[in-house]
């Protein structure tokens, strides 16, 4: 049975990981292994960094360091929601979901402008332990 969503308030901030093609162009996919012996190899090009976390910080989120292929960015569900052309559902038991009910923004979502350097913008799922959690530890 898929998770129940419910509706989220517009303001509530919101925070997503954006994943880099490597330098060389390759896009990293689900099936990726990516490791502390390759990462090298995934790393984006320094001025794909750049371009793309100005581009983000225009338009209103706040950006994190790039760590290996990624960096986090952070803003309202609303601009989540006008910068992607999306909605986000909040979940049962802690996390979102993009519209389509996954963690990975589709990727005709994606603004234009960085559809090249971006090989997606995804949440974590939330985990399965703590406060909220949907999973029994036993």
């Amino acid at each position: 049975m898929p998770p129940t969503s419910s509706p989220m308030n517009p303001e509530n901030i919101v925070s997503a990981q954006v994943m880099l093609v490597a330098a060389d162009g390759t896009r990293p996919s689900s099936k990726s292994q990516i490791t502390s012996d390759n990462i090298q190899q995934w790393k984006p090009a320094d001025h794909t960094v750049a371009q793309v976390s100005a581009g983000l910080r225009a338009i209103g989120f706040e950006v994190g360091k790039c760590v290996g292929n990624s960096f986090s960015i952070t803003g309202t569900k609303q601009l989540f929601e006008a910068s992607f052309q999306t909605e986000l559902k909040e979940v049962a038991g802690g996390g979102l979901r993009f519209a389509r009910g996954g963690l990975e923004l589709e990727t005709e979502k994606l603004p234009p402008a960085f559809k090249a350097q971006i090989a997606s913008i995804m949440f974590t799922a939330p985990p399965a332990f703590g406060p909220g959690a949907t999973g029994a530890m036993e």
